[in-house]
């Protein structure tokens, strides 16, 4: 088990309009992490993880404060833009635990399973990401020629959640905003290039199930 405290000058956060990550403001993290194995039998192990964390941005973000009062008398598209103390995409609970079966040859099995606790999204935490909750499953023979042959099953409860979700803005033509930039541009030129915040995100694959045929030599 450990105790961190961690300051940062600087936090890297993902910048959706450019695919890529920008600095931000300093921030502080403190939280516990509690490592866990145990082998009852030499075929047995188990194993957990867990990680609680507390995430904020220290001071005040003037550029987000900007941001925020340039979209002035447009309510939806100053949600999710208010300057705040979260720091987008930090989690406050991981957490991991498996089960494995087997000796070096012979017959094999296990499972795991792992979660991600809701984060939020922006920095005022008006957008939260839904937790993650998913277990895999293996089994399989290990023959003492160094052959292999396993199945494994991915989310082999057909979890319906996000693999990946992040808030940015947008302008779609669904958006009220939509027809006050395109074609003629009619609103303030911060709006339009900031749009309306929304979730971005990527579903987690349903259930899988794959055949490896392995050898080692």
């Amino acid at each position: 088990m450990s105790l961190f405290l961690l300051n940062q000058a600087s936090e890297i956060v993902f910048n959706g309009d450019s695919g890529d990550t920008s600095a931000r403001g300093p921030s502080q993290r403190y939280g516990i992490e509690w490592t866990n194995k145990y082998r009852p039998y030499s075929w047995v192990t188990l194993d957990g993880d867990l990680a609680v964390t507390h995430a904020r941005f220290i001071g005040f973000d003037a550029t987000q404060a900007d941001v925020f009062a340039s979209l002035a008398g447009y309510p939806e598209a100053q949600i999710g833009n208010a300057p705040g103390k979260y720091i987008p995409n930090a989690p406050a609970i991981v957490a991991s635990a498996g089960l494995t079966l087997g000796e070096k040859t012979g017959w094999f099995g296990g499972l795991r399973w792992r979660y991600l606790g809701t984060t939020p999204l922006t920095e005022d935490n008006a957008f939260r990401s839904p937790p993650v909750s998913i277990v895999n499953g293996r089994g399989g023979y290990r023959f003492e020629n160094g052959w292999t042959i396993r199945l494994d099953a991915l989310n082999m409860l057909n979890a319906k959640t996000n693999a990946i979700t992040y808030a940015y803005g947008s302008l779609i033509k669904t958006d009220n905003l939509f027809n006050l930039c395109f074609p003629v541009q009619m609103a303030p030129a911060a709006l339009c290039q900031n749009g309306v915040m929304d979730h971005i995100l990527h579903p987690i694959e349903p259930l899988a199930v794959r055949l490896t045929v392995s050898a080692t030599f």
